[in-house]
Order: structure tokens, then sequence, then C-alpha cells
């Protein structure tokens, strides 16, 4: 009787459980298993209505308070990660501040998530104000460069200045050399070292620009190696390097 009786105990709690199990089994993995889920859930509820043995009636009660409290936890648990990511798309976008004055294309395209076509589209039209290209004589690719602050107007629909074009371009350039050095007769002159840093270009490629008499170096100065081998560049040729190689 005792064998008889606790094979009845197990064939309950078996009963119980399996649909039970199922049910929260796949409301852990809706909505994809949210059909399975009503079914688990129908056939607690049709375990409590029928007329069978008192302890797995009370078997299904219990496991079914079971599965509320499961329910209301996984539900809290949606909530929580539906908040995570929307926290991650709120706050995995940093505001990026440029060290440098001037940026190449590939960030420009970065920064703006566009192709390189609505890019030079935008230059043309004006809509990012100062642009420039340093290609060098016998250079096969372009080496455009776009003044940052620019770049950032037009990310931010900041409005077109009032300014005039000659102002404008003026403060451009402060923006690119904020310092220069006045020699004695009032000549302004920059470190060539200076030039390529500020123009986001290569060594090579600034001398090269020199070689090419784009600008023109000061009064008995020549590019030597070593540390201090930087010459010193008259500082109106740069201004109008820039000036001939703006784009548009």
């Amino acid at each position: 009787m005792k064998t008889h009786a606790a094979n009845v105990c197990r064939a309950n709690v078996k009963g119980a459980f399996i649909p039970v199990a199922r049910a929260a089994w796949c409301f852990r993995t809706a909505p994809g298993g949210a059909l399975q889920f009503c079914s688990g859930i129908s056939s607690i509820f049709n375990g409590l209505s029928t007329r069978g043995a008192p302890l797995r009636r009370a078997l299904y009660l219990v496991m079914l308070t079971a599965v509320v409290c499961f329910m209301a936890g996984t539900i809290s648990f949606w909530g929580q990660q539906s908040s995570t990511c929307n926290n991650m798309l709120t706050t995995t976008t940093p505001q990026i501040s440029f060290k440098l004055p001037l940026v190449n294309l590939g960030t420009a395209v970065a920064a703006l998530a566009v192709p390189e076509e609505k890019v030079f589209a935008a230059i043309e039209e004006g809509r990012i104000a100062f642009a420039f290209d340093f290609s060098s004589c016998g250079c096969k690719r372009v080496a455009v460069r776009i003044l940052a602050q620019s770049l950032a107007d037009f990310q931010n629909r900041k409005p077109v200045s009032t300014a005039s074009d000659a102002e404008q371009f003026n403060q451009a350039v402060r923006l690119i050399f904020p310092a220069v050095t006045t020699k004695p007769g009032g000549i302004q002159t920059v470190r060539a070292v200076t030039i390529y840093r500020r123009l986001c270009i290569n060594h090579d490629h600034a001398a090269r620009l020199v070689r090419d008499g784009e600008m023109r170096l000061a009064k008995g100065a020549k590019f030597r190696r070593g540390p201090t081998g930087s010459p010193e560049v008259e500082f109106s040729s740069v201004v109008e390097f820039l000036k001939r190689r703006r784009i548009a």
C-alpha cells in the first residue's frame, strides 16, 4: 500500500510539474514561445478545474503561484533589459572634440555617416564653409582637408554666418594658426613643423609644397636634418596658399 501511495504521489507531482515547467520555460523564451506558454497555462487551469486527487490540485495551485511570481520577475527583467538598451543608444554616441583645426575626408565621412560624394556636394554648395585641397604636384590622390569648426557647424545645422567671406576666411586662418612669430621688420613666420601639423599633412608633403613654390621659406631658411631642422616659412605665403587651395 505504501508503495502504491508513493507511486500515486510521484504521478501527481509529475502531472502537475510538467505543464507548469513547460509554461515557465516558454514564457522565458517569449515572444517566440507565446503560443506554447498559453497552452501550458491552459493545462494548469484544466488541472485545477477537473475532479482529481486533492494532492494534484494543491500542487497545481502551488505551482501556478510560482509561475505568477516567475512571470513578474521576468517582466521586470525584460523592462531592465529594454532600459539598458535605450541607455546604450543614448550614451554610446559621445560628442567628439577635434584636437586639430583641420580633418581629412575620411574623418568627415565617419562623423556625418554619409558617403564621400555627399560630403563633396555639401562643400560645393557652401553648406560646409571651409575645405581645402592640399595635393602636391604629381600626387594622384586629392588631399582634402576640412575645417573642423565648419564640419561641426554643418553637423549641428548652425545657420550660415552673415559675416563677409573675407571676415570668415580670416577667422578660419586664426583657427588654423592661432599664433605666429613676428620677425624684425614686421615679417610674420611660422615653422614648417607647425604647418604640417596644423594642416594635417606629413613632413614630406609640406616639404614638397615648399619645393613646388606653393609656400616661401623665410630669408636664409632651409630644410635641415635633426630636431631643429624645421625652417621658418613666411606666413603671408601660407595664407595665400590657403586662399588658392580653398574648395568652392
